[in-house]
């Protein structure tokens, strides 16, 4: 029998409610054998009692292994991570009281913080002596309170931090991710490679026998 390509994309890491794990779970399958691709969709690969922290890493090898061994004359092309991370997540009632004190917990965290931060900031380099002295080489005399200068670095330091970060409300300025999110995607990664390297040192990956 010929034999038939079956391009494997699996995802890095993966959060699911239920105790089995399919392959359609954490990959997307591609055969222009349609019988052949939903099978292996279907097809078990790991359970939550192997996980014992929560989280469960799978060799693709293993997966490549399960599907050779239902069907022998299929090759696998994976395009897609080498390893995935699952982790198993109870199916708890939404509590959205505690979800609304723990956002404004940090909101208020981080609006003490970066004003704590910037008040440093301007302390450090002696912010308001540095005005007074613009103020007084184009005006010529001293300010007798707050000038423009203060006036126009209150609002373009908040503008610039919008503009940065690219989030206003509900809605982004521009279709490019913020630094904010880059930053929090490659702490991601680094996190869930962390953890597959871990399980592996551990024996606890789902690998091929």
């Amino acid at each position: 029998m010929n034999s038939v390509d079956l391009y494997i994309k699996a995802e890095m890491s993966i959060a699911i409610t239920k105790d089995n794990v399919s392959i359609g779970d954490f990959a997307k399958i591609y055969c222009q054998e349609k019988n052949i691709k939903n099978h292996v969709t279907t097809l078990k690969i790991a359970n939550s009692n192997q996980a014992k922290e929560g989280h469960l890493a799978i060799s693709l090898l293993e997966v490549i292994q399960e599907i050779n061994n239902v069907y022998p004359n299929v090759k696998v092309i994976n395009v897609g991570a080498p390893d995935i991370l699952v982790h198993f997540k109870k199916n708890k009632p939404e509590n959205k009281t505690i979800n609304f004190l723990k956002l404004a917990f940090i909101c208020l965290l981080a609006f003490f913080g970066s004003a704590y931060a910037i008040i440093s900031y301007n302390t450090d380099v002696n912010a308001s002596d540095t005005f007074v002295m613009l103020y007084k080489l184009f005006m010529g005399t001293y300010p007798s309170g707050p000038s423009v200068l203060q006036l126009s670095y209150s609002i373009g330091l908040p503008s610039g931090v919008i503009l940065y970060f690219n989030h206003l409300a509900h809605k982004n300025l521009s279709s490019d991710p913020s630094p904010l999110e880059v930053q929090m995607r490659t702490y991601e990664q680094e996190v869930n490679t962390a953890l597959i390297t871990n399980e592996g040192r551990k024996g606890k990956e789902i690998d091929v026998d």
